[in-house]
């Protein structure tokens, strides 16, 4: 299975990143979190287009 990282957003801390993540129900391993001076951005885990079906209902792949 081949998969993609969608850019989500930028947070403040890692721990706010984490903690959106948690409220959205999103796994630990799903989630990527890099570090930049002024924050952090956070992208999510995604499958490929060709791997999932287009009735899919599961937005982020998961």
């Amino acid at each position: 299975m081949s998969y993609f990282w969608r850019k989500v957003g930028s947070f403040n801390t890692a721990a706010e990143a984490d903690d959106w993540c948690r409220r959205q129900g999103i796994a630990q391993n799903d989630m990527r979190i890099d570090n930049f001076r002024s924050g952090v951005e956070l992208s999510i885990r995604e499958s490929a287009p060709g791997d999932k079906a287009d009735t899919d209902p599961r937005p982020y792949g998961y």
